[in-house]
């Protein structure tokens, strides 16, 4: 796998943390990590992680990290006020 395609598996893995919806979390998928992930899959600690080994840079991990957190709460309150006819 090359690493623009690990990027974006981390990134796809990273999003699944802050979905919308009923959800189950448990332990994170990574080795030895305490954490939860959304469906016991990688959490959001180790994808943050990971992306900035991978691109050498933990300023923009975190920075992508925040941006999807905050992306989705905006998502999220947008299909409240939809639903909720606002």
């Amino acid at each position: 796998m090359s690493k623009t395609e690990q990027f974006f598996s981390l990134l796809y893995q990273l999003n699944r943390n802050y979905g919308q919806g009923v959800s189950t979390f448990g332990a994170c998928s990574t080795d030895g990590c305490k954490q939860s992930g959304r469906g016991s899959g990688r959490c959001a600690d180790c994808c943050e992680r990971e992306i900035a080994v991978l691109i050498n840079d933990g300023d923009v991990a975190f920075q992508i990290r925040d941006y999807t957190r905050k992306a989705s709460e905006a998502i999220g309150e947008a299909v409240f006020k939809l639903e909720n006819n606002n």
